[in-house]
């Protein structure tokens, strides 16, 4: 008999693969279209690509490049946010993640570009912090 830990189990180790990571976010984008767009047939289309990113995929395996290299760098980070125990720094990741999550999906809705704009500024801006913290620039 299967548990619900079982299946859940059997959903991340799917997951993890790279061509169901890849219908995964082809998913989240129809998805976050369907916000933008209001459309439910987006919304049917990204939920059938998630759906199908839980289920065994027979394709042969995903030729290195570009993709490939990204697919496998996200899939590791997942990877060691899952095995990182849960302490201060991870819930307060957590909370920011979650309130730029809830703002992105509010400003999808509302078709609010000046608030899509900030976000971009908003992740370049980290970005740039990022690389400067790792050149040694203060």
């Amino acid at each position: 008999m299967l548990t619900p830990r079982d299946l859940l189990d059997l959903a991340v180790s799917r997951h993890r693969q790279p061509w169901n990571f890849t219908a995964h976010c082809c998913g989240l984008c129809l998805m976050g279209l369907a916000l933008l767009l209001h459309s439910g047939l987006c919304v049917a289309a990204g939920l059938i690509l998630l759906g199908t990113g839980l289920l065994i995929l027979p394709l042969p395996p995903m030729p290195p490049g570009r993709w490939r290299r990204s697919v496998d760098r996200l899939i590791a980070a997942e990877v060691q946010w899952i095995n990182t125990p849960m302490n201060g720094k991870k819930l307060f990741r957590t909370l920011v993640w979650a309130v730029i999550l809830g703002f992105t999906v509010w400003t999808l809705w509302a078709r609010e570009l000046l608030s899509l704009t900030l976000l971009a500024a908003m992740l370049a801006v980290y970005r740039a912090y990022l690389y400067n913290k790792t050149t040694g620039i203060d």
